[in-house]
């Protein structure tokens, strides 16, 4: 299993560095005599400031780069080099390709509406003894319910773990009816006010009470919220920029990549499971 993963890595990061090839040498061929003039300035403006921040001469540059990043300075700028032709590209080629219409917004939310309006949560609390071993306890208990005494206070009382909390589950549509408890304990906690002690339930090994603990009600949220607008429309582009950036990688990979590029990913594995591997 680490051998396949170590391959697959491998194989990610070859993918990875034909394709930034591919994308830098595609950028470098379409730039004017004037675009060339104008990122030439720009890279002399980033290396001036670069070595002001880094110690004010190219060699405390040098040192500070080779320490934090182990690069030199002339592999620092050819990666801002890089890193902005690549990005120019992609913002021409790709950035087009992925803008997302209010309709696709809409239909993402009437997709997802149920996320973005949960249903309210209900929480049945149960307070449960032995018929027999807890005689006591129960009597107790009736008499504590007798009083008037809230869930809140009994449990207390007879120290129940988890405040007594038996079942969370999403309510229903028709309520407490469409609950999946048996009909004997849905009657007793139907039209239940919270945290109110229900009647008990007589069963053969033992007897309870239930109660509402809560019934919660997440915060609804509406497609004209501008937040969840913008949160939807980034997640869609990003997907869309994400295929669009593909299919270009495809499309230069069909025109330069021959097939020698699978024999070239053979032989780095190859190497790399010699060198690293053994």
């Amino acid at each position: 299993v680490g051998r396949e993963q170590f391959i697959r890595t491998v194989k990610a990061v070859f993918k990875e560095t034909v394709d930034s090839e591919l994308i830098v040498a595609e950028a470098e061929s379409q730039l004017s005599d004037e675009q060339q003039q104008g990122l030439f300035a720009w890279l002399r403006g980033i290396q001036e400031e670069t070595i002001a921040e880094r110690g004010g001469s190219r060699a405390a540059a040098e040192a500070s780069l080779e320490s934090e990043r182990t690069q030199s300075l002339d592999e620092f700028m050819q990666e801002r080099r890089d890193v902005a032709l690549a990005g120019r590209l992609l913002n021409q080629r790709i950035k087009p390709r992925a803008i997302v219409a209010w309709r696709e917004v809409l239909q993402a939310y009437d997709r997802d509406r149920n996320i973005y309006n949960p249903p309210q949560q209900v929480k049945i609390g149960r307070i449960r003894f032995d018929t027999l071993a807890d005689a006591e306890k129960i009597e107790r208990m009736k008499a504590l319910v007798a009083e008037g005494r809230t869930f809140s206070d009994i449990i207390k009382e007879f120290a129940i773990v988890d405040s007594g909390l038996w079942q969370s589950s999403d309510l229903p549509d028709d309520g407490i009816d469409g609950l999946p408890l048996s009909d004997a304990v849905k009657a007793r906690i139907k039209g239940l006010a919270v945290d109110k002690v229900s009647e008990p339930l007589q069963q053969r090994d033992f007897t309870s009470w239930f109660t509402v603990i809560a019934i919660e009600r997440p915060i609804a949220r509406s497609v004209y919220d501008r937040e969840l607008q913008l949160a939807i429309s980034n997640q869609l582009r990003s997907i869309r920029e994400t295929i669009e950036r593909q299919r270009y990688l495809s499309t230069l990979r069909s025109r330069w990549v021959t097939d020698d590029i699978g024999e070239m990913e053979d032989r780095l594995i190859a190497f790399a499971l010699d060198r690293y591997w053994r």
